[in-house]
């Protein structure tokens, strides 16, 4: 990392202006008259300026300490730390070397200053008084110190007094466990003699008794011997007899509804500046689910070659637009953001997410940032702009919106805007792969493949608020339970007074943020292209992806769309986030190339029987009017 892209540096070069400053307002100071209205307000800001720069000193010596454990990861050297060490102490020698002045006086900081000789000269009255004050001075803190110390006395009394009762709570209960002691010997005692009572009755049957006799003897004192050993143990079953594991997992906590309606990206997939610039993500709108009958390519397998019919996923994803750029730089404590740069001109739909209430509103949002544009003034601070991402930034993410408009089966006008990492290159090509999309559309192509596994985030089907069996799954108490059997019997123990988090209780259900890992692609639909039909090289019948009578609860796919395998979170119509997959696939399951046979387009309202409408009219014929 070059000195210009290292925060140290910015750190230090704010610091160092904040000392410049202070050091100018201590030569105020100064100069400043006492016992004036602008000397107290010097002395005031000194002080506090001081402060504030010591604890910034102190924060950038903690960075420099966590980098000191691991010099290699961030670049350094041994001699570079030194140096960075040697800045922040001589910072701090300045600014403690400045407060120690201000608060010792006016008359104390003054270095080049000569003595005034009326001082020289003052009167024996002057000199006696201040005796006098520094007399009573310190008999008042000797006053203070004598009452403190009394006070810490009166404390330590009380602790020995605290001990005392402890020490008679202890020997009190010594004394009841020796009682204790005590019964249980004398039960023991009383319980040998029964027993040696016992054998000895035994002995003199079993002289008289026959062999039979004997058998049954023996038995009967076996069953007596349990009977005396379970009445020993005092009825001590107070736990349960098999295991049990958990109804739900705790994983998952809190299950509360999600505070946005988009998927978040959480992190993304590690760069490699070797690869070129690519996007990472991209967004989507689930339509519905269909059904697709394909060739497994498992070779060693007894599936291998074989049909298998599996359920998949339509996702319309229509090409997004770039509007903006954000960088990032790499401190400590994460990421921090170093500056945005918007496009010229945004759609409406991406002015409405900044507006609660756009036909209310007077709808000027970046109006005055599009006037940059015009300006060579504006034009050379979006060119500076771009010059310090390129200079500072560690991480560059484009912001991108979707195009809501074009999707026919939406009535919601305010588009989805979220951030997404460019991976590959050097910083400076990531800006300016980013700045080169400004207004430009995206498609899904650009970012994901056919064959290729990805993650789906979203968020999933509300349910509201419900019981504790559907909720969490535990088992129905008896028929006859008082006062309902849909609950939990047990709840906890007595003590600790309160309900531990992980006994399940009944709550809000669904409409939680979740992430699908490892989601493989089908298909890829392009709008134009005999992709976006449902047609296969076995199946050449002329059919689109949108079932007869269209997605229920959608209606028609009509942009770019994805087909993935299996489910996804949400409802229909629901805004998921697509992104690609944090590691590298190396699995048969995953390199497995996909060879469709035939794709489901019947009616999704009933059990359809046929795949269009004119096979519907070929096998119905001509209906009477």
């Amino acid at each position: 990392m070059t000195p210009a892209q290292d925060p140290f540096y910015i750190v230090k070069d704010e610091i160092q202006d904040s000392i410049d400053k202070v050091q100018d307002t201590f030569n105020q100071w100064k100069q400043a008259p006492e016992n004036t209205g602008e000397y107290v307000h010097l002395t005031r800001e000194l002080l506090t300026t001081c402060e504030s720069v010591q604890w910034q000193v102190d924060e950038l010596e903690k960075a420099i300490s966590v980098a000191e454990r691991d010099p290699a990861y961030y670049g350094l050297n041994e001699v570079e730390i030194g140096k960075r060490r040697n800045w922040t102490s001589t910072a701090r020698n300045q600014v403690v070397s400045i407060r120690r002045n201000v608060e010792a006086g006016k008359h104390k900081t003054a270095f080049g200053r000569s003595v005034n000789p009326s001082e020289l000269g003052r009167s024996k009255q002057h000199i006696a008084q201040d005796n006098d004050d520094f007399i009573a001075s310190e008999s008042d803190q000797q006053m203070l110190l004598m009452k403190r110390q009394d006070d810490e006395l009166d404390a330590l009394s009380a602790s020995v007094q605290r001990i005392g009762g402890v020490g008679l709570t202890i020997h009190e209960e010594l004394v009841g466990q020796e009682k204790l002691l005590g019964e249980l010997s004398l039960d023991m005692e009383t319980t040998s003699n029964r027993l040696d009572f016992v054998q000895k009755r035994v002995a003199m049957v079993l002289k008289k008794a026959s062999l039979k006799g004997q058998i049954m003897m023996i038995a009967f004192l076996v069953v007596l011997f349990i009977i005396l050993f379970v009445l020993g143990k005092e009825g001590k079953m107070s736990h349960r007899k098999f295991e049990h594991p958990r109804h739900g997992s705790l994983g998952f906590l809190p299950r509360k509804r999600c505070s946005r309606h988009r998927g978040k990206v959480k992190a993304f997939p590690r760069d490699d500046q070797s690869k070129k610039c690519h996007l990472t993500a991209f967004l989507g709108y689930k339509a519905g689910m269909t059904h697709i009958v394909r060739e497994v390519e498992k070779p060693g397998s007894k599936l291998h070659k074989k049909e298998t019919c599996e359920a998949v996923t339509i996702v319309e994803t229509p090409p997004i637009v770039i509007v903006g750029l954000v960088a990032y730089v790499k401190t400590p404590r994460g990421l921090r953001t170093l500056n945005s740069v918007w496009a010229q001109h945004l759609s409406e739909d991406v002015r409405r997410r900044f507006y609660k209430n756009w036909c209310k509103s007077k709808k000027k949002a970046f109006t005055k940032y599009a006037l940059k544009y015009d300006s060579d003034a504006g034009k050379k601070e979006i060119q500076m702009q771009l010059e310090k991402m390129k200079k500072y930034a560690t991480v560059v993410r484009v912001i991108a919106h979707t195009q809501i408009r074009k999707m026919k089966g939406l009535k919601q006008k305010k588009a989805h805007l979220m951030e997404i990492q460019i991976n590959g290159g050097t910083i400076a090509d990531k800006v300016d792969y980013g700045y080169n999309f400004f207004e430009k559309e995206v498609p899904i192509d650009a970012v994901f493949q056919k064959d290729e596994m990805i993650d789906i985030i979203g968020v999933t089907k509300g349910k509201g608020y419900e019981g504790v069996v559907t909720r969490w799954g535990v088992t129905r108490l008896p028929r006859k339970t008082h006062r309902g059997l849909r609950k939990v019997a047990c709840i906890g123990a007595w003590h600790p007074a309160r309900v531990s988090y992980t006994v399940a209780r009944a709550g809000q259900n669904g409409y939680h943020h979740r992430t699908e890992m490892n989601k493989k692609v089908y298909k890829i639909g392009k709008v134009g292209q005999e992709t976006h039909d449902a047609s296969t090289e076995f199946d050449r019948t002329e059919k689109d992806i949108t079932p007869m009578g269209g997605f229920p609860h959608y209606g028609v796919v009509k942009a770019d769309y994805l087909m993935i395998k299996g489910c996804c979170v949400g409802p229909k119509k629901r805004v998921v986030t697509l992104r690609q997959s944090l590691l590298k696939q190396t699995s048969r399951l995953a390199l497995e190339e996909i060879k469709l046979k035939f794709v489901d387009t019947s009616s999704k309202f009933g059990h359809g029987r046929f795949q269009t409408t004119d096979e519907k009219q070929r096998f119905y014929g001509k209906l009477k009017a």
